[in-house]
């Protein structure tokens, strides 16, 4: 996949492999964005999951102006944050320790978790569950096996315990789940991000090739016609691996989502997944 800048071109049209860096806290600033530049760097991530408006908008001018101030051609790639689900809050702010072999339901009510009850914002999860079903919390480091649903929670038993935190993430390994590939916060960062110049757009969580032609379509409508930013799907669900050909025609390049992936899939598997995605 080409990386352009800001231009349009190859920044690096005789080098094969590009360097993406994420801008955060230890990169926020001109001299060091001029020194990433100076070592390499063809291109800056920024992270929407954990972002606010003014911090993308931010972080898009801070790259842009460095850039051009040292005239090396460098993209910027909006990593939008996509359909996430997670814990909802917990009593006190507090993290609950969940202990191996100890019940804990699963709520659809926004209610402060406990280490027998937590909350989550995904509505549809005791219709998309069912017994024997995993249930992994914080990126996998806590495993539930599902025993029972009712029409607004799920029992589980602990498979492996630890420390929750508030707004954690959850997967569903193997479960195929109704949800927009783009969000509204999507949306709102993505028109931001057209409006500030960024050069690509990466999809989270791409199950489908509908799902980034419906991002192309949203493309074109907030840029008033075709648009030169490209499409990048993140590849972080089995069902995107199984799909793979008809994505990599919808979009424009690929993004292989290692942690997600393993989480969805297993660690194991993950290098034989990545080599059969890149071959």
């Amino acid at each position: 996949m080409t990386l352009p800048g800001s231009n349009g071109s190859d920044p690096m049209p005789h080098k094969k492999t590009k360097i993406l860096a994420t801008l955060g806290p230890a990169c926020s600033r001109p001299q060091a964005i001029k020194e990433l530049l100076d070592a390499g760097v063809n291109a800056f991530r920024i992270n929407c999951s954990h972002a606010s408006p003014e911090e993308i908008s931010r972080g898009i001018r801070l790259v842009r102006k460095t850039a051009e101030s040292v005239d090396a051609p460098c993209a910027i790639v909006l990593d939008l944050q996509g359909p996430r689900l997670r814990v909802g809050r917990l009593r006190n702010g507090e993290p609950v320790l969940l202990k191996k072999g100890s019940k804990v339901r699963i709520t659809t009510y926004d209610v402060p978790g406990t280490d027998s009850e937590i909350s989550t914002n995904f509505r549809n999860l005791p219709k998309v569950v069912s017994k024997g079903s995993q249930i992994l919390l914080d990126d996998g480091s806590i495993v539930l096996s599902t025993l029972r649903t009712g029409s607004t929670e799920v029992e589980c038993e602990v498979l492996v315990g630890g420390l929750l935190k508030e707004h954690k993430g959850i997967n569903l390994p193997g479960t195929d789940i109704d949800l927009p590939a783009l969000t509204s916060k999507d949306i709102h960062d993505l028109q931001l991000g057209l409006k500030l110049g960024v050069t690509h757009v990466a999809l989270s969580f791409v199950r489908s090739p509908d799902e980034v032609a419906r991002a192309r379509r949203l493309l074109n409508a907030k840029a008033s016609g075709p648009t030169r930013v490209r499409i990048i799907a993140k590849i972080e669900h089995p069902l995107a691996i199984i799909r793979i050909h008809p994505i990599l025609d919808a979009a424009d390049g690929i993004m292989v989502a290692r942690g997600d992936l393993a989480v969805e899939l297993s660690p194991a598997e993950v290098p034989s997944a990545q080599m059969q995605l890149i071959s």
